[in-house]
């Protein structure tokens, strides 16, 4: 629980204060982690992992907003 965690815990809170994530640390402390079976670690990775549920942040100069889309398009474009 150091300064680092509790801050992005909090940023976390304010960017997504319209969903669960700003409530939910999406990884999880490495002393728990450890602490899964590899059943449970697969059981949670296929109920949770997927791309409709992930949010991509778009950080950078860009051109335009079509220059986004195309290179998302062109990165992501084949997923299910």
């Amino acid at each position: 629980n150091t300064i680092d965690y509790r801050v992005d815990v909090q940023l976390l809170t304010y960017l997504h204060e319209e969903n669960a994530l700003g409530c939910r640390f999406p990884i999880g402390l490495e002393e728990q982690i450890k602490q899964w079976s590899r059943e449970d670690l697969c059981a949670f990775h296929e109920k949770w992992y997927f791309p409709a549920n992930a949010t991509l942040y778009v950080v950078g100069d860009f051109e335009s907003t079509e220059e986004v889309e195309r290179l998302i398009e062109d990165t992501f474009g084949d997923l299910p």
